[in-house]
């Protein structure tokens, strides 16, 4: 979501973090920021249903993420 506000690009509506199989993990001080930034389409998390949010993210997930931002754009 910073990448977001910084570009000018989050569309400022929360989507449903539930549909990750780990929400519980997901710190409620986040929630709403992750929220939108799966709506704008920025995370999709993992194949098997997580988000894994207590993870470290990947450089080339990094990567990914920063490219679909440009795309918005």
């Amino acid at each position: 979501m910073i990448l977001a506000q910084l570009l000018g690009t989050s569309a400022g509506t929360s989507g449903p973090i539930n549909m990750f199989r780990d929400s519980n993990d997901i710190a409620s001080w986040a929630a709403s920021a992750i929220g939108i930034d799966v709506s704008d389409g920025l995370f999709n998390g993992y194949p098997d249903g997580t988000f894994q949010p207590l993870g470290n993210l990947q450089r080339d997930e990094a990567v990914a993420v920063i490219v679909r931002l440009l795309h918005q754009r």
